[in-house]
């Protein structure tokens, strides 16, 4: 649990005034972050608050992380004789964050000046409970275009990139450079428990300027690991429980489009829950395939189930949540759908724009038939 901590410090009036509106004495302004994580600024006269009430909050109390420049997201309000801020994520143990507190006569006060003061939320001494569960892809073989990676852990993770926190790793012992995106961007999924790294599309793609000046930062038939530190922290602060490091192999680059027509569908009978079994000609991207595999009837009536990834990501199986009712179907990839190299559905990542645009029209459903009963046991 977070410590708490309280600053008090004096706004003294720094502003002119009207000699027919005498300057309120100075008062006492109490800045407060709590274990809740939530900044207050207590001290303010009814007139104040009042007033701010028909003002932007974000202008008057600011949190930023110490000398980023940067104000934190999160919602301001005021509460009985407080201004609230509630950040959108935890704030980070150890971390230090300065704390603004503006009023002018815009604010309808009296009292003019700012209050800033640097506060940081003490370490816990509570021992780490976050862990990496997994890195995708799941294959032991990712080739060697490879976009995106994905790492799945066993809690939510505070709001911090990954830049410095990922690090790949080659057979010679060597860290390979600059072999990610480095953007201080946030690539959390909602629940903060997937982080996607992206490796330099620069480096990727052939032909551009860093890929002929540095080659990609996979090579064909070399083994790697991608490391993660365990100084990452979870959204209590922590840090990980461990680092983790997930082994592989390079293979050759995929730099073909998918195409609907190579999935081999398995067949399935009616009046059961067998799961429709769908192979791809090469392991399809993890999280997009939650998103944008579907299955529905011939008409479009989507059909209620469960999908999930096997094998590598090289199989995809489906289980209704009722029986299969004799009919038509269709097995449907949402636009987005593509490898873990980029490749679409008729759109290879690799493609000269001038002599091989991709195709207007492109089939993303397969049609399947269930027929016929259960065994009778």
């Amino acid at each position: 649990m977070f410590s708490r901590f309280t600053a008090v410090v004096a706004l003294v009036a720094a502003a002119a005034v009207s000699a027919c509106a005498p300057a309120a004495p100075p008062g006492q302004i109490v800045l407060n972050l709590d274990s809740t994580t939530l900044v207050t600024a207590s001290g303010l006269t009814a007139a104040e608050l009042s007033a701010l009430r028909n003002q932007d909050l974000s202008r008057v109390l600011r949190v930023q992380v110490k000398g980023s420049g940067i104000a934190t997201a999160g919602t301001h309000s005021i509460s009985g004789n407080a201004l609230q801020f509630r950040p959108a994520f935890p704030l980070d143990e150890g971390r230090e964050y300065t704390i603004d507190l503006v009023l002018d006569g815009a604010t309808g006060s009296a009292r003019a000046g700012t209050v800033s003061k640097t506060m940081s939320l003490a370490s816990s001494t509570e021992a780490p409970a976050t862990r990496v569960l997994a890195i995708d892809p799941a294959a032991d073989v990712w080739p060697a275009n490879l976009l995106r990676v994905y790492i799945h852990f066993s809690g939510p993770m505070s709001h911090e990139s990954g830049v410095g926190k990922i690090s790949l790793r080659g057979d010679d012992g060597h860290d390979v450079t600059e072999a990610f995106l480095p953007l201080e961007a946030d690539f959390w999924s909602p629940d903060h428990l997937r982080y996607t790294v992206f490796f330099d599309p620069g480096r990727v793609k052939r032909g551009i300027l860093p890929n002929r000046q540095r080659g990609r930062a996979l090579v064909a038939g070399r083994r790697y690991s991608l490391e993660v530190a365990q100084e990452w922290r979870d959204a209590t602060g922590r840090p990980l429980v461990s680092s983790f490091r997930r082994e592989f192999s390079a293979g050759p680059a995929i730099e073909k489009p998918m195409r609907v027509e190579d999935w081999r569908l398995g067949s399935v009978r009616a009046g059961t829950r067998e799961p429709l079994v769908v192979t791809f000609a090469w392991p399809i991207d993890r999280a997009l395939a939650e998103r944008s595999l579907s299955v529905s009837t011939a008409d479009g009536k989507p059909m209620a189930g469960q999908g999930s990834l096997s094998d590598g990501d090289l199989r995809w199986s489906f289980t209704p949540t009722i029986d299969w009712p004799v009919g038509e179907y269709l097995l449907s990839a949402l636009p987005i759908l593509e490898d873990p190299s980029g490749n679409q559905v008729g759109r290879a990542f690799e493609v000269d724009m001038k002599n091989n645009a991709p195709p207007i029209d492109v089939r993303r459903s397969v049609p399947f038939r269930v027929t016929g009963s259960p065994q009778r046991h």
